[in-house]
């Protein structure tokens, strides 16, 4: 790489020894970049399912914004994508007491990942991701055509244009994935986050309810 100035360093050791990994924020002649490298040699595989997850996502994703994952000799780097997180848009409303832009907001989100795709009907859950919902009777739930297991709103970046971009490839599988699952898991990761600013303004399971995930099922994605 050319010359690059670092402007921020985090590292995350609470992970197993496969995940841990150093994330820089760079500044080089080329624009700002995020570098990625494993903090232990078990680390390289994840270090590559970067790489592949930012492909799966690429191809069965309808129109997605990704920025670009390129694997180095001691990384990854993919491009910096300036704007403000989705989860920021969502606690800016709820701050202002905003319970119909909550919900409004809620409801763009769900509306973002119905644009993404969907997979054909009938086509089934597969490897880690029918292993993980297989308490969960999702019947004849949409499911999106790949899964991303954390397309989360505190992963999805709206830049200066409104566009959203999917900003984190860790955890993506090539299987279907029940949109609903991924919209709970949505709601569970922010409230899990702000619940004390969150519930006396908006219920979880009002939330929950206003993005269509189906009651019955909100024991088993919990699970």
């Amino acid at each position: 790489m050319d010359s690059f100035r670092v402007d921020l360093v985090k590292y995350s050791r609470d992970r197993l020894p496969s995940f841990r990994m150093e994330t820089a924020v760079l500044t080089t002649p080329h624009g700002r970049k995020v570098r990625k490298r494993a903090l232990d040699p078990e680390g390289e595989r994840h270090l590559q399912n970067l790489v592949d997850g930012r492909r799966l996502l690429e191809g069965k994703l309808s129109g997605a914004n990704l920025p670009s994952c390129t694997k180095t000799d001691d990384g990854v780097l993919l491009d910096l994508i300036e704007g403000e997180y989705v989860e920021d848009v969502v606690m800016r409303l709820v701050s202002n007491g905003d319970r119909e832009g909550v919900l409004a907001a809620f409801a763009r989100f769900r509306a973002y990942l119905a644009a993404l795709g969907t997979a054909p009907a009938g086509l089934p859950m597969n490897g880690v991701v029918k292993e993980l919902l297989a308490d969960a009777d999702v019947g004849n739930e949409e499911m999106m055509p790949v899964a991303n297991i954390d397309l989360t709103m505190d992963n999805v970046i709206m830049d200066a244009s409104g566009r959203l971009w999917i900003t984190d490839y860790e955890w993506v599988f090539d299987s279907p994935i029940p949109r609903s699952f991924l919209l709970y898991r949505s709601l569970y990761v922010l409230y899990l986050k702000h619940n004390g600013r969150l519930e006396g303004l908006l219920p979880f399971f009002e939330a929950l309810s206003s993005v269509g995930v189906p009651e019955a099922l909100w024991e088993p994605y919990r699970q």
